[in-house]
């Protein structure tokens, strides 16, 4: 996946980044839109099932099931598609891999233990806090270089090949006070 995008103030960048970083790969449709699919998909799982010998299962497929292959045609192409993309090129990387792509503050993901209410606690003891929107920050290395508004270029991938997992990722990013003019 190719990312190629103009942020206008740190806030928005961090949104961005959080918004790959929290990811539900389970979380594709909206709540409403699944309502109104629901016959498309139930009808989806069994197809193949109610085929004639020709084929075709046209004699089966009810005016609710074809309101919820319409809905499900309008969905994909106005953002199931771009989840579908975003969720397949980042299943491969942990969110610390995430933050390091977005060159953020590295993730603490190593917990030592865990006390008696089940939180994460590190070597000495303390609570360690959730990882959230809040809580991620750009890495100190970079503070000073990302002044914003910048434009932010990365490509990030994961795939198969005939050697098994493959995945690749980079990025970089231009502030625009790089070309102030004087």
């Amino acid at each position: 996946m190719r990312i190629k995008k103009l942020f206008k103030t740190e806030s928005e960048y961090l949104d961005y980044a959080w918004s790959f970083m929290s990811f539900d790969e389970n979380k594709i449709w909206c709540e409403e839109d699944e309502k109104i699919m629901k016959p498309f998909f139930d009808f989806d799982k069994i197809r193949h099932k109610v085929q004639d010998e020709e084929g075709s299962f046209k004699k089966y497929w009810t005016p609710e099931i074809d309101v919820g292959f319409k809905h499900w045609q309008k969905c994909r192409e106005e953002y199931a598609d771009k989840l579908f993309e975003i969720r397949n090129s980042i299943s491969q990387f942990n969110i610390g891999e995430l933050a390091e792509f977005f060159l953020l503050e590295p993730i603490e993901m190593d917990c030592w233990d865990y006390d008696k209410d089940g939180n994460e606690i590190d070597e000495d003891g303390n609570i360690m806090p959730p990882t959230s929107r809040e809580t991620i920050k750009i890495a100190s290395d970079w503070k000073e270089e990302m002044t914003f508004p910048l434009y932010f270029i990365g490509w990030i991938d994961s795939d198969y090949d005939r050697f098994g997992k493959s995945r690749v990722s980079f990025s970089e990013f231009v502030s625009l006070r790089d070309y102030d003019s004087h």
